[in-house]
C-alpha cells in the first residue's frame, strides 16, 4: 500500500479488533465491526488491511458514494452481484424479491424484507464453503435501504461464519449495533514514523515534525501526502521559515497527479466508473463501448492507480479519487456518461436514474420512466429514495399540471420517509407554482397539513382540511373522501368527540355511488367503525359484515391493497362487534395476500389487528410471534408508531404472563405518542402498565392506570376499548384493593355499556364482577353461574379463567372445596396454556389450601426452559417445516435455525424430529 493512501502506522489496536473479528468468524461467531473518522484517518487502508488478513474468506465489498444515496440497493447489488451463482439456493420468495430488486425481472412490488432475508441467505450459504468477509466502506453515503440489510444480517450472525467491517465518517452507524470505534489521531511519533517512510528514511527535524503534526492533525493521509509533496517545505519549516503548511490541498494535488497523468480516453473510462451506480464489469464495459473507447482505456487506469478492478466490479483505488473525479468533470462529460451508462444498464430503475442525469430538459418518455421507478421504491419502503425520483421525473415533465402531480408525489414520500418541514414545503411550493387545476392544488395543501400533524393545533388543522373539502367536494369525489377520511381519524386519535360527530356528518353526505371502489369501502369502513366507536346510535354493524365481505371477495380475487386506506378500522371494527371469527379470518387472508404482493405496510396493519384478535382469542404465543413479526416489518418499513403498537402489545401480554414488562418500551411508546399527537397511544400504554401490576399483585396501582385511561376515554366520547377488555380489569383492580365503591361506581358503566352494546364480553362478565361485591353467598354463587354460561359465547378465555378462580376462592372460602376444585383446576389449564404463571401460581395456591397437592402442569419445566425463540423454532419444526422453511419464517439462518434445534432437542431430553413433534403435541395439549 503505497504513502499517499496512508500507511498503516500507529493502527496496531484497530489491526487487533480486525483479526479478532476474523478469528472469531472462523470459529462460527460472526459478529460487526466498525470504524469511524474523518476522510484520510485511515479507515479505507484498514479495510485493505482486513482484505490481506482474510486471504482465506470470500471478500464482497461495497462503498457508498454521495450523489447515489437515494438509489435503493445500490451498495446491495454491489454485495450480491458475486453470489450470482447461488441464487438458486434461495427460498423461492427470497429469490423472486432479490431478483426484483436487483431490476431482473418485471415486479410492481417488492417486500423488502425478503430482500434483507435473501442477502443474508447469500451470505450464508457463501460461509458454508468458506469464511464470508462483508466490507462496506462510506457507510455514511450508502443507500438506506442497503443500510438497512446490513444491519439486518449483522443482528443474526452471531453463529454464523459471517464477518461485516464497515467504515464510516462520523454521523452514521448501523441502527441496533456496536457503536463504531473512533480512529484516534496519529500521535507524535506515528507521524514522525509515516513521514520517513515517504522521505526516503529521513527524520523531520523536531520542529518540523511539532509542524507536520500540529498541522495535519494526525491525519494519516495528510501526513503522507504532506511529506511526500512538501519534503522541502518542512526542512525549511524546521530551519524557521514560517510557511504554513496546504494540507487539504496536498491531499488533492497527490491524487490529481495521478488523474492528469491519464490519457482522454482513460479519463473518460474514469468518470464513468465515477458515475455509474451498478459498477458491475457488464455494464461498465457496455457503456465503454457505447462511448467508442478501447478497452485498454481500464487497464491504464489500473496501472496509474486510479481504478481497481475487483471480483467482477470497478472501484476506486481511494473513495476521494472518485469524489474529485465526479467534481472535475464538466456537464455535458457527466450527460454523456450517464446517456452511456442509462443504454448499457439492464436494470431499468438504474436506467432511468442514468437517463434522468442525462436530460438537459423536458422529457416525458425520461420522466414516466423515472417516476414508474419511484413507484416501486415506494414499494420497498424506499420512500426517501421515491421522494428524489418523483422530484426528478416532475422537473422533466413537459405538461405543467402533470409536473405538479408530481412533485406532489415527491412530497408525500419525502414526508413518509421523515424529511423535515422545509424539505416537504419545498416540494410542494413548487407543485404550487405548476399546479393548474383546482383539485392539484387542494391535493398540494394538503400535503403540507398532513405534515404538521401532531404539531399543529388538531382544531386548527382539522378547520383547515374542513376548507379544503368544501373546495373540492363537488370537483372530486374521491379527493373529498380522502379529506373526510383523514379528518375523522385525526378527529378520533386526538380524542376530539365534536369533531368526530362532524366527520361522521360530512362522510354521511358523500355520494357513494360516484367513488371508485376503494374509495368507497374506506369511506363505508371509517365511517361505520368510527360510529361503532364512540357510540353512535344511527350506526348499522352490519354494513361493516358487508364491507368485510366485500373485501373477502377483493382479496379471493387478487387484488391490489395498496389503495384499501380504509382496511385498518374494517378490521379493528370486526373486533369491537365482536365478528372474531370473521375478523380472524378476513385478517389472516389480508395478510397472506399482502405478504404475497410484497406489500409490507398492508401486511403491518393485518398483523396489528390479528395481534389484538389472537391476543382477545386467547392465542397469546400467536399474538407474541406476530407482533415481533410486525415489529421487524414495521421498523424495516419506517413505520415508527406502528412499531410501538405492537412492542406496547407484546408487552402487554408479556405483563400478564409474568408481572414484569420493559419500562423503557413503553415510556417510548408513550414518547411516540405524545410527538405524532396519537394520543389514542396513551390507551395501550397505560393498559399494559395496568395488566402487569395486577398480575404481580398490585391492584391499587393497576387501578389508578385504569383510572386515567378512563377519564381519557370519557373526554374523548370513545365507548370501546382498543385494546383487551380493561374495563373488566378497572373494576377487579378496585375490588382487589379494597376499593368497594370505586369498584361499583365502574361496574356501574360497564353494566351500561353492556345493556346499550350488548358485547358479550361484557354481558359475561359483570354477572362475576357483581358476584365478587355481593355479600349474600346464595346470590353470589347464582351470578357466577351466570357469568360462566355467558362466556362461552363471548369467547375470551383469559377473563373466564379469572372468573373461575373468583368463583373457586368463594366456593372454597364456604367449605365446598370438591365444587371448589372443578372451577381451580379449570382456571389454571387455562392459564397454564396461556403461559400466564402468575395466575395459574394463584390457582395452584387455592387448591393447596383446599387440600389437594397442585402440581405444575407435565412438561411446565421444560417448556419454561426454552427461550422464546427456542419455542418458536420448536412449533415450526414440529408442524413439519424444514430447517430452511423455518429459517425464512423467522428471518433466520438455517444454520441459527439448527443451532436452536440442537438446544431444544437436548433440554428435552430427546434427539429427532419425530419425537419432538410428538413431545411438542404432549407439551401443547398439556
Amino acid at each position: 500500500m503505497d504513502g499517499a493512501e496512508g500507511e498503516l502506522v500507529g493502527r496496531e489496536h484497530e489491526i487487533a479488533l480486525i483479526n479478532g473479528l476474523l478469528a472469531r468468524a472462523r470459529r462460527g461467531e460472526g459478529g460487526v465491526l466498525t470504524f469511524r473518522g474523518e476522510p484520510g484517518s485511515g479507515k479505507t487502508s484498514l479495510l485493505a488491511k482486513a482484505r490481506e488478513l482474510a486471504d482465506d474468506f470470500a471478500v464482497v465489498s461495497c462503498c457508498g458514494v454521495e450523489w447515489e444515496t437515494e438509489i435503493p440497493f445500490a451498495a446491495l447489488h454491489e454485495l450480491v452481484l458475486p453470489f450470482d451463482a447461488l441464487h438458486d439456493a434461495l427460498p423461492v420468495p427470497q429469490r423472486r424479491e432479490l431478483e426484483g430488486a436487483l431490476g431482473r425481472r418485471d415486479s410492481g412490488v417488492v417486500q423488502s424484507i425478503h430482500v434483507h432475508a435473501a442477502a443474508l441467505s447469500l451470505l450464508l450459504e457463501a460461509s458454508r464453503e468458506r469464511p464470508v468477509l462483508v466490507i462496506a466502506d462510506d457507510l455514511q453515503w450508502i443507500d438506506a435501504i442497503s443500510a438497512q440489510a446490513l444491519a439486518f444480517a449483522g443482528r443474526r450472525i452471531p453463529y454464523e461464519r459471517v464477518a461485516i467491517l464497515a467504515a464510516t465518517r462520523p454521523g452514521a452507524l448501523l441502527p441496533g449495533l456496536p457503536e463504531p470505534i473512533d480512529l484516534r489521531p496519529l500521535d507524535r511519533a506515528a507521524v514522525g514514523e509515516l513521514a520517513a517512510r515517504q522521505l526516503g528514511g529521513r527524520t523531520l527535524p523536531d520542529a518540523a515534525l511539532d509542524e507536520l503534526t500540529r498541522a495535519s492533525g494526525g491525519n494519516p493521509l495528510a501526513v503522507a501526502e504532506s511529506a511526500a509533496h512538501a519534503g522541502d517545505q518542512l526542512w525549511l519549516r524546521g530551519a524557521g521559515l514560517d510557511t504554513p503548511l496546504p494540507v487539504g490541498a496536498l491531499i488533492e494535488r497527490g491524487f490529481s497527479e495521478r488523474l492528469e497523468g491519464l490519457s482522454a480516453d482513460a479519463r473518460a473510462a474514469a468518470e464513468l466508473v465515477a458515475e455509474s451506480i451498478a459498477d458491475d464489469d457488464i455494464t461498465i464495459r457496455r457503456a465503454i463501448a457505447e462511448l467508442g473507447l478501447p478497452g485498454s482505456a481500464l487497464t491504464e487506469g489500473v496501472d496509474r492507480r486510479v481504478l481497481v478492478g475487483d471480483g467482477g466490479r470497478w472501484r476506486f483505488s481511494h473513495p476521494l479519487l472518485r469524489s474529485i473525479v465526479h467534481g472535475r468533470a464538466a456537464g455535458p462529460e457527466r450527460r454523456a456518461a450517464h446517456a452511456a451508462l442509462a443504454r448499457a444498464t439492464p436494470s431499468a430503475p438504474l436506467a432511468a436514474w442514468h437517463a434522468a442525469e442525462a436530460a438537459d430538459g423536458p422529457d416525458a418518455a425520461v420522466a414516466d420512466a423515472l417516476a414508474e421507478a419511484a413507484e416501486g421504491y415506494l414499494a420497498l419502503s424506499g420512500s426517501s429514495a421515491a421522494a428524489r425520483a418523483f422530484e426528478r421525473a416532475a422537473e422533466l415533465t413537459p405538461d405543467p399540471d402533470a409536473a405538479a402531480a408530481r412533485f406532489i408525489e415527491a412530497a408525500r414520500a419525502a414526508r413518509y420517509s421523515g424529511a423535515g418541514f422545509d424539505r416537504v414545503h419545498e416540494l410542494v411550493a413548487r407543485a404550487g407554482g405548476l399546479a393548474v387545476s383546482e383539485t392539484t392544488r387542494v391535493r398540494a395543501e394538503l400535503e403540507l397539513l398532513l405534515l404538521r400533524q401532531g404539531t399543529d393545533d388538531a382544531r386548527a388543522l382539522f378547520e383547515q382540511m374542513y376548507v379544503l373539502f368544501e373546495r373540492v367536494r363537488e370537483l372530486d369525489d374521491d379527493l373529498a373522501a380522502e379529506l373526510t377520511r383523514v379528518m375523522a381519524n385525526d378527529a378520533l386519535l386526538q380524542g376530539a368527540p365534536d369533531l368526530v360527530h362532524r366527520s361522521l356528518e360530512l362522510m354521511r353526505e358523500l355520494p357513494l355511488d360516484a367513488m371508485t371502489d376503494d374509495s368507497r369501502l374506506a369511506i363505508v369502513s371509517e365511517l361505520v367503525v368510527t360510529a361503532v366507536f364512540h357510540g353512535d346510535a344511527a350506526v348499522r354493524e352490519e354494513e361493516l359484515v358487508e364491507a368485510a365481505a366485500e373485501l373477502q371477495g377483493r382479496i379471493a380475487a387478487g387484488v391490489s391493497l395498496m389503495n384499501h386506506a380504509g382496511t385498518a378500522a374494517l378490521l379493528e371494527g370486526l373486533l369491537w362487534i365482536e365478528q372474531l371469527e370473521l375478523a380472524d379470518q378476513t385478517t389472516r387472508e389480508f395478510v397472506g395476500l399482502a405478504r404475497a404482493q410484497g406489500d409490507a405496510f398492508n401486511e403491518v396493519v393485518g398483523l396489528i389487528a390479528e395481534a389484538e384478535i389472537a391476543l382477545r382469542l386467547g392465542e397469546w404465543s400467536r399474538s407474541v410471534a406476530i407482533t415481533e413479526r410486525s415489529v421487524v416489518l414495521s421498523e424495516l418499513a419506517g413505520m415508527t408508531s406502528a412499531t410501538s403498537q405492537m412492542e406496547t402489545i407484546g408487552q402487554l401480554i408479556a405483563g400478564l404472563r409474568t408481572g414484569v414488562t420493559d419500562t423503557q418500551v413503553l415510556d417510548h411508546a408513550q414518547q411516540i405518542g405524545d410527538d405524532w399527537g396519537i394520543t389514542i397511544m396513551r390507551e395501550y400504554v397505560l393498559a399494559a402498565r395496568a395488566l402487569t401490576a395486577l398480575t404481580a399483585g398490585e391492584p391499587a396501582i393497576a387501578a389508578e392506570h385504569l383510572e386515567a385511561v378512563r377519564a381519557w376515554k370519557r373526554g374523548a366520547g370513545q365507548v370501546e376499548p382498543s385494546i383487551a377488555t380493561w374495563p373488566v380489569d378497572l373494576v377487579l383492580a378496585h375490588a382487589l384493593a379494597g376499593n368497594h365503591a370505586a369498584a361499583r361506581d365502574a361496574l356501574d358503566e360497564l353494566r351500561e355499556h353492556a345493556e346499550q352494546r350488548g358485547r358479550r364480553w361484557a354481558l359475561a362478565a359483570v354477572p362475576w364482577l357483581e358476584a365478587i361485591l355481593e355479600a349474600d353467598q346464595t346470590r353470589a354463587f347464582e351470578l357466577f353461574e351466570l357469568a360462566l354460561e355467558r362466556y362461552p359465547a363471548a369467547q375470551v378465555p383469559f377473563d373466564e379463567a379469572r372468573a373461575r378462580l373468583a368463583y373457586g376462592q368463594r366456593l372454597r372460602r364456604a367449605r365446598r372445596r370438591a365444587d371448589a376444585r372443578v372451577h381451580l383446576e379449570a382456571a389454571q389449564a387455562t392459564f397454564e396454556r396461556l403461559d400466564a404463571e402468575p395466575w395459574a401460581q394463584r390457582c395452584r395456591r387455592e387448591l393447596g389450601a383446599s387440600g389437594q397437592a397442585a402440581a405444575r402442569r407435565a412438561g411446565d419445566e421444560q417448556r419454561d426452559a426454552l427461550t422464546l425463540q427456542e419455542r418458536q423454532v420448536a412449533a415450526l419444526v414440529a408442524a413439519g417445516a424444514s430447517n430452511k422453511e423455518a429459517a425464512g419464517e423467522l428471518y433466520l439462518s438455517p444454520k441459527t435455525i439448527e443451532t436452536h434445534l440442537s438446544r431444544v432437542y437436548r433440554k428435552l431430553g430427546i434427539g429427532t424430529r419425530t419425537q419432538l413433534a410428538a413431545r411438542w403435541g404432549e407439551l401443547s395439549n398439556n
